[in-house]
């Protein structure tokens, strides 16, 4: 399963949904609003799951892990 956590106009989450499609690989993308309540970014749920609080974020399970 992977999650693309990323901001609508965000080129950079751009680049990777079009990486992901040229590979053919599917993601569930989670909006993160880099503006709305002083960016969400900043929240502590996304904090713990990405500390440099950069947008976008990928993650992904292998079955490894």
């Amino acid at each position: 399963m992977m999650k693309l956590y990323g901001y609508w106009r965000s080129t950079a989450a751009y680049r990777v949904r079009i990486a992901l499609n040229l590979k053919g690989l599917s993601a569930d993308h989670v909006s993160v609003h880099l503006v709305k309540d002083g960016g969400q970014q900043h929240a502590a749920d996304y904090v713990a799951k990405n500390p440099t609080i950069w947008c976008p974020r990928w993650s992904f399970r292998t079955a490894l892990s």
